[in-house]
């Protein structure tokens, strides 16, 4: 790596021979000169003086040429030195300084040269030691850019590859040189085309100073990776962007376990509406990620009483969906007898959150249907969003609110009760139906979208339309609907079968 390093800069000399000439000659330049002049000022004020008495034409032409000669032999040495001394500086100095600048550039073009002038110990020496630790700290950085395990791609403010490490290569199948050149886009798999311009324009045009997201790229061979990238300007600090960095991991393996994890869970859903005469019971569930943090859940006791589940866990992917798979686990698991009240204690005692978990905190609406009576007893641990739509287009808000789950509080769970009149429909949903990011959709548009519809399948179909392909968070919706009496009595009492759920 040459004489400097990254830690201690260059290996100074300890010679002190150099240093003492070069200052004598420093300080003998100034006063050869200075002693010069004095000789020639004396010279002349004694010539001056020593003709002033002599009548004009007395000296002759050639007395004058052998003064001048012998004024100007006398100050030959002088002269000689301070030429010496001016050569000697400029080699010096002058040279070396040329040195160091000539090599910076040769370093700069070829990315490696000999930096000379590394011994010395003087400010020069200090520019030569720089130059070397500069020069070390960006062969290091290469190294690291080449042998990362990651794909670096360097573009320009159109979108086009400017360099592309060795991984960033194979990661695409393709070899050194064959992507440079090229559009970034054209390498993203069509079906993700959407998602990555909107990403990518957002940094490109100063919106967001960086994004992440998983993505699919298309290799050399076609086939599509799966990639989690990353995009950030690259500027110097306070300056305008000098193009972008974009960095790539393969997120393949870790894909696949989440496809699984996500198929594992579409199995944990209700996938058919129970059986149940006068009412109808539909919902479904959108993930933001390929694994959920909500849960519906429905089911027949053996007394013919409809229990009814909907929770959101704080967060979204795979550790909200462990939480909600445990939540899940204690409810399923909980006697058939105990009242809703009874079951949300012991969702809320098996979710023991400590403070270094992820998990935070859930909310659940739990809630046990009497079909004859319409009677709905119900606890709304937290969550909130559940409303009774009245036949007539009449809203019922549910009080009796308790804390979520897994505080650790020792909370009551306060159980409250609502009776559904023919023509009635219950309503409950997670926050991602509403919350659009920094905006919040108003509880009377999705009550709109629900009189619109007609069976409980389409109020639910309908609710999820309203949510977009890149929605940021789970989105969840179940609903109750108490049939009117002309519907009973026109289907003679038969209960319809729903269809199966997202």
């Amino acid at each position: 790596m040459g004489q400097g390093s990254l830690a201690g800069g260059p290996v100074r000399s300890n010679r002190r021979g150099p240093t003492v000439l070069r200052r004598f000659l420093m300080l003998a330049i100034p006063g050869g000169l200075v002693l010069d002049c004095l000789l020639a000022g004396a010279a002349y004020v004694e010539w001056k003086v020593s003709t002033a008495a002599i009548p004009a034409g007395a000296i002759g032409s050639a007395a004058v040429a052998q003064a001048i000669t012998l004024a100007l032999l006398a100050s030959v040495p002088v002269l000689v030195l301070a030429a010496v001394a001016v050569i000697y500086a400029t080699r010096l100095t002058v040279s070396p300084v040329l040195d160091v600048a000539r090599t910076a550039d040769r370093i700069a073009r070829e990315g490696r040269g000999r930096v000379p002038h590394l011994g010395r110990t003087d400010q020069i020496g200090d520019l030569a030691g720089a130059l070397q630790g500069w020069q070390d700290a960006a062969a290091i950085r290469q190294i690291v850019l080449e042998r990362a395990p990651i794909g670096i791609y360097r573009v320009d403010g159109a979108g086009r590859l400017l360099s592309v490490n060795v991984v960033g290569h194979e990661l695409l199948g393709y070899g050194p040189g064959e992507l440079e050149g090229r559009d970034l886009m054209e390498l993203v798999y069509p079906e993700d085309l959407e998602v990555a311009l909107a990403h990518r324009d957002a940094v490109f045009s100063g919106r967001s100073d960086r994004t992440t997201f998983d993505g699919r790229l298309r290799k050399s061979d076609g086939t599509p990776l799966w990639c989690s990238v990353t995009v950030a300007p690259m500027r110097l600090k306070d300056g305008p962007p000098d193009g972008h960095v974009l960095i790539l991991r393969d997120v393949s393996a870790r894909k696949l376990e989440m496809e699984q994890a996500a198929a594992f869970q579409r199995q944990l859903l209700p996938r058919q509406a129970p059986r149940l005469a006068d009412y109808e019971v539909a919902g479904a569930c959108l993930p933001a990620q390929d694994v959920a943090g909500d849960l519906y859940d429905w089911g027949l006791t053996e007394d013919g009483h409809l229990d009814l589940t909907l929770a959101d866990v704080m967060g979204k992917g795979m550790g909200a969906a462990l939480v909600m798979a445990r939540l899940q686990t204690a409810l399923a698991t909980a006697p058939q007898e105990l009242s809703p009240a009874a079951r949300v204690t012991v969702a809320d005692r098996a979710l023991t959150f400590t403070k270094s978990s992820s998990g935070g905190f859930a909310t659940l609406f739990q809630a046990r249907l009497h079909p004859a009576s319409g009677t709905l007893h119900y606890v709304d641990a937290g969550h909130g969003y559940c409303v009774v739509i009245r036949g007539d287009g009449e809203i019922a808000r549910l009080g009796g609110r308790s804390l979520p789950l897994g505080l650790g509080l020792g909370e009551v769970f306060q159980e409250g009760a609502v009776r559904l009149e023919p023509g009635d429909r219950l309503l409950v949903y997670s926050d991602g139906l509403v919350d659009l990011g920094d905006q919040t959709v108003d509880e009377r548009e999705v009550i709109e979208e629900l009189q619109r519809a007609g069976d409980a399948e389409e109020m639910v179909q309908r609710l999820l339309g309203r949510v977009s392909a890149n929605h940021a968070d789970d989105v969840t919706v179940l609903v109750l609907r108490r049939l009117p009496a002309p519907v009973v009595a026109a289907r003679g009492r038969v209960p319809r079968k729903a269809s199966a759920c997202t």
